[in-house]
C-alpha cells in the first residue's frame, strides 16, 4: 500500500499562492503535485473537522490566498474605474472559474431564479384546493422539464 501523502508548510504557502492567483481548486492540486482525490481529502477533512491542524491550516491558507486575490482584483477594478477603465478586470471576475460564480451577470440571474423556484414551490405547497398527488405531479412536472425547484 502506498504511503499517504503528507501536507507541508511549504504545500500550504504553495496553496495560498496559487489560491491568490485565482486557480480553481483542481489546478491548486495538480500544483501542489497530488491527485485531486487527495486534495479534496484534505480539504474535506478540515470543513468537517475531522482532519489535524495541518488540515485546517491547508483550508485557511486557500481561503486566505482566495480572499487576497479578490481583493487584489477588485482594489485594480477600482483604480482602473477611477482612470475611465475597468473592462479587464471585470472580465476575469466575471469569466474566471474561480470567481464567476459569486460576480458575474449569469450568478445574479441563477440567485433570482432560484428566489422565484423557491416562491413557486411554496405557492404550490400551500396552494388550497390541491390534492397531495396533485402538488405532487405539479413538483415532478417542473423537475422533469429540467428545473430545479427546491426542496426546502
Amino acid at each position: 500500500m502506498a504511503k499517504a501523502i503528507e501536507i507541508t508548510p511549504a504545500m500550504i504557502a504553495r496553496a495560498e499562492e496559487l489560491a491568490a492567483e485565482g486557480l480553481p481548486q483542481s489546478s491548486i492540486a495538480a500544483g501542489l503535485g497530488v491527485s485531486h482525490a487527495t486534495f479534496y481529502k484534505w480539504v474535506d477533512l478540515a470543513k468537517t473537522g475531522a482532519g489535524d491542524d495541518t488540515h485546517a491550516a491547508f483550508l485557511d491558507a486557500i481561503q486566505r490566498g482566495t480572499l487576497r486575490g479578490e481583493q487584489q482584483l477588485l482594489g485594480f477594478i477600482r483604480a482602473k474605474a477611477a482612470e475611465g477603465e475597468s473592462r479587464d478586470a471585470q472580465w476575469l471576475l466575471t469569466h474566471s472559474p474561480r470567481w464567476r460564480n459569486t460576480w458575474s451577470d449569469a450568478a445574479a440571474t441563477r440567485r433570482e431564479l432560484q428566489r422565484t423556484m423557491t416562491e413557486v414551490v411554496a405557492a404550490i405547497e400551500s396552494a388550497p384546493g390541491l390534492t397531495d398527488d396533485q402538488r405532487r405531479t405539479v413538483l415532478l412536472s417542473i423537475s422533469a422539464r429540467g428545473i430545479n425547484a427546491p426542496t426546502e
